[in-house]
């Protein structure tokens, strides 16, 4: 009888170091997309300096957009299929459509408020601040 109990232990012992190294294995790494983007958004009445900071975990975009007059957006939804990017952001206000694609490490695309105005737009890596001496 002790044996079997022994034999239980070491079988859920096994088990449970499994099941932690499949959970640690399944977190998905940081996405091609992951970090700060500075960007431009050019319109009609003129550009409009940006940035995006964002999360991509698999296919899914985190993050949120602000610009150099201090008004940020969450994004609501996002994705980065086939190279392609769709950002969508709504407020009370307003509904942001952001579509684009990552070509020799830089995005850009176009981009709508609602139905009436729209652009385009396009944002490099943020570049790395100096270390401090």
């Amino acid at each position: 009888m002790k044996r079997l109990g022994l034999s239980t232990a070491v079988v859920l012992a096994v088990l449970a170091v499994g099941a932690m190294a499949a959970g640690k294995a399944a977190s998905p790494a940081a996405g091609l997309l992951t970090g700060t983007w500075d960007g431009v958004a050019h319109a009609p009445d003129g550009d409009e300096n940006f940035t995006m900071t964002l999360e991509q975990t698999g296919d899914q975009i985190k993050g949120s957009i602000s610009t150099e007059n201090g008004g940020q957006l969450d994004i609501t939804s996002g994705s980065f299929k086939k190279g392609a990017l769709e950002i969508l952001c709504e407020t009370s206000d307003a509904k942001y459509h952001v579509t684009g694609k990552l070509k020799d490490g830089q995005l850009s695309g176009d981009w709508s408020k609602d139905e009436d105005q729209k652009g385009t737009w396009e944002a490099k890596r943020s570049a790395a601040k100096p270390a401090a001496k």
